[in-house]
């Protein structure tokens, strides 16, 4: 079964990695889902408003469209009040003299979500993966700099577990990322941390067991796990949860990202919104986060995890 990969590295960045995908569908039909663009991501998108009633003892959820699907744009997800669908539900709460729903207060606006369209699921197509940018956070750590590279998704597929007698962990938007490891006097890449499942499954690989993408390159590559695209640094199975929830990773479509966008918690300008990404209405269980919300933005977690604690033990230190 063919694979795929991705490969990091821009002349601002030469070390970023490059990501290796897998190109087909697996034994049970699931959909193989590639990366795009924020921004990409939005105008695929509507934006829905969920607030929260309390109705007969019960916790309801009444979603209220904001922005329909060809407005949205990165303004409009800023300023919803600014659309012309909004605009236009003004002018016609005018025209019969009432007055518009209560607007939503900018302290919930986590309750801001985007429903992505499913046609746009499936992400760019493979012969243009080169045209989709790869997300650079910087920071200092003492003697190095890292690197956090970030990727966008808009669906994870479902992975099988117990060889395909069920599946599990479906659901829209994806923020993957890894981290890579400079010397601040050198500029020599040190180590990298291949962050998969959030900080759960992350692994640390110093420089000398790293690949690169040939010889005299400082483009590293990382294999994209199937479904769940959490980044390891080797092609093959990856055992998790005593082999019920493994992850695949092998060649196939090689992402080599021609842009590497730096991003930081105000820019570019989509990194301020502070909704929750993907169309969960389940507040409950949880949500996609934009980079700055999620746990590893100031620091990777500390502690590696190996081949066996995957397997076999999914606490966190």
């Amino acid at each position: 079964m063919l694979r795929s990969i991705l490969i990091f590295g821009t002349d601002e960045f030469d070390d970023i990695p490059a990501d290796i995908i897998h190109n087909n569908d697996d034994d049970w039909g699931n959909k193989i889902y590639f990366p795009t663009s924020a921004e990409e991501m939005i105008e695929a998108s509507e934006l829905w408003y969920d607030s929260m009633l309390a109705c007969h003892g019960e916790t309801r959820i009444a979603s209220r469209l904001m922005v329909p699907r060809g407005e949205l744009n990165v303004e409009t997800l800023l300023n919803p009040y600014a659309s012309p669908y909004q605009t236009a539900l003004a002018a016609e709460a005018e025209d019969e003299g009432r007055l518009l729903d209560e607007l939503p207060l900018p302290t919930e606006s986590w309750l801001y979500r985007l429903d992505i369209d499913r046609d746009a699921e499936v992400g760019t197509h493979p012969d243009h993966l080169a045209s989709v940018p790869v997300y650079a956070h910087v920071q200092e750590h003492g003697s190095e700099v890292a690197i956090t590279y970030v990727t966008m998704y808009p669906f994870n597929g479902s992975y099988a577990i117990c060889c395909g007698a069920c599946s599990a962990g479906e659901h829209q938007a994806d923020v993957e990322h890894m981290s890579v490891y400079v010397d601040r006097e050198s500029g020599e890449v040190t180590r990298a941390y291949f962050a998969a499942h959030r900080m759960r499954d992350g692994e640390y690989v110093d420089a000398a067991d790293l690949q690169f993408a040939s010889p005299n390159s400082r483009r590293l590559v990382a294999y994209v796990a199937k479904a769940g695209h959490g980044l390891y640094p080797r092609a093959g199975r990856i055992w998790r949860l005593f082999g019920f929830a493994n992850d695949l990773t092998g060649n196939g479509h090689v992402w080599d990202p021609e842009t590497a966008v730096v991003i930081s918690e105000g820019s570019p300008r989509w990194m301020l919104y502070r909704g929750r990404w993907g169309s969960a209405h389940d507040l409950a269980a949880g949500f996609t986060s934009g980079p700055s919300f999620q746990g590893w933005w100031l620091a990777e977690h500390p502690h590696s995890r190996g081949c066996l604690k995957r397997a076999f033990c999914q606490c966190l230190e």
